[in-house]
């Protein structure tokens, strides 16, 4: 923790000259006043959300009932979540700085969605079948939904393209008895009707 206090100090000191946000960290870590509302509430929140992690280990959660017990934890959530929508006016320091906090992701959706992805081809390859629904193990309930989930989204065409597209170059790569164990047969013909439209 310490290494990373040491980093963001020196971002902090790298733009205080020419970025109020960075200026406004700057007092703050001092205990003093900083020179805007705007640049002080953005310190004082991205410092909340630093401690929220430290203390958690985790990034706040949109509900305010969650296991923190932290009554703030969903105004830092929606704080957070405003900062990734409006990322194209984050200022280079407001930016580096919240790629700076261990956790924060810029689209954590994806990032969830290719770590489920990950561990899915994971147990294919280790167990050389389908996760089952109605198995004892709860993580593998969860694949099993989440295989079923993404079939649907592939054959209803409402799976983004980037995800298409990974999925298709992982069932590529794989020997045919593999194949099945993934995908439905419709969701199979719909990807490969969508890749030949890629391909073109």
């Amino acid at each position: 923790m310490a290494l990373l206090a040491e980093g963001i100090s020196k971002l902090v000191a790298e733009f205080m000259e020419e970025d109020p946000f960075a200026a406004a960290e700057y007092r703050a870590e001092r205990g003093e006043s900083a020179s805007g509302p705007r640049a002080e509430r953005w310190a004082a929140y991205v410092r909340r959300v630093d401690l929220f992690f430290s203390t958690f280990r985790r990034m706040p959660r949109a509900s305010s009932l969650g296991a923190s017990g932290d009554r703030n934890e969903a105004a830092l959530h929606a704080w957070v979540t405003r900062q990734r929508k409006n990322e194209s006016r984050l200022s280079e320091f407001q930016f580096l700085r919240l790629d700076s906090i261990p956790g924060f992701s810029w689209s954590p959706r994806e990032d969830q969605w290719a770590l489920v992805f990950e561990k899915t081809q994971v147990f294919l390859v280790t167990f050389e079948r389908q996760p089952r629904r109605r198995s004892a193990d709860p993580h593998e309930r969860k694949l099993a939904g989440w295989i079923r989930s993404q079939n649907t989204q592939i054959v209803q065409n409402r799976m983004r393209q980037n995800r298409v597209q990974a999925v298709r170059q992982w069932r590529d790569a794989l020997p045919h008895p593999a194949r099945q164990t993934w995908l439905s047969a419709e969701a199979l013909r719909t990807i490969d009707g969508i890749g030949r439209g890629l391909d073109r």
